[in-house]
């Protein structure tokens, strides 16, 4: 049909006619492009405010992982100070040292909660948060400040707690949990401890002393590291929820 009427209007030598007509294709023509650039532009924003509310249920995840890292981290910290206090000529009574040993002991590690950043990072699909203030700060969140904390502040830690356990076998011993009743709440899938020497004979052991420093020095670095990945991390939340409470 559009062929014909361009014959036509050759024939009759209607420049005016035919020139509109070209006029009215390119116009359809490129009102098409752009509704198809339109939807494809919904569903790209559709499908980031969807990552972004996963994305946002990970991060909420991982601050409730970091809470209970933190709340052990304290735990080791608060058996290493008791220990100390003890060789120091605090009165402290047997079962609260073998508590202390006993959290001491345990090793904990921190696993990220990031599979939709994974699932978008292995997709190449993080261009869809079109954002990139905040796409960088996740960003920034997942491959930096998370890769730092666990080959740098937790790996030192572990070391330092590795350090401190090979002192263990000189004051306490290993019991299986069901055997001693006297501590409660027991750590989970680990032995009591209980005491073999007298603590206060630490005081002459010098390399013991600067091991359990040094895990109390260790300790806070992972702490106050903590501290900045919950902080980084509820920052993040609040743009998510700014970004998509103003894209609704």
């Amino acid at each position: 049909m559009f062929f014909r009427r361009i014959t036509e209007h050759l024939r009759a030598q209607n420049w005016f006619a035919l020139v509109l007509d070209f006029f009215i294709v390119v116009v359809g023509v490129f009102v098409g492009m752009q509704v198809d650039n339109w939807n494809q532009a919904r569903i790209d924003q559709n499908k980031a405010y969807e990552q972004l509310i996963l994305l946002n249920r990970d991060l909420t995840r991982d601050v409730e992982v970091l809470g209970v890292l933190r709340n052990r981290i304290r735990l080791h910290a608060e058996g290493a100070q008791a220990i100390l206090n003890s060789i120091g000529g605090s009165d402290t009574e047997a079962v609260e040292l073998e508590k202390a040993f006993t959290q001491l002991y345990l090793t904990y590690a921190y696993t990220p909660q990031q599979p939709t950043y994974l699932g978008l990072r292995n997709g190449a699909q993080l261009d869809l948060l079109q954002d990139t203030n905040l796409r960088s700060s996740i960003i920034e969140y997942y491959e930096v400040r998370q890769t730092i904390f666990q080959m740098e502040f937790m790996n030192d830690y572990a070391i330092a707690q590795r350090d401190l356990h090979k002192h263990f076998s000189r004051y306490v011993r290993l019991l299986p949990t069901e055997r001693s009743s006297l501590l409660w709440p027991p750590p989970l899938d680990m032995h009591w401890t209980t005491l073999i020497a007298p603590i206060s004979e630490g005081a002459t052991d010098v390399e013991f002393l600067n091991d359990l420093s040094e895990v109390g020095a260790r300790g806070a670095q992972v702490l106050g590291e903590i501290d900045v990945l919950r902080s980084e991390n509820d920052a993040i939340q609040e743009a998510i929820r700014q970004h998509v409470s103003n894209g609704a």
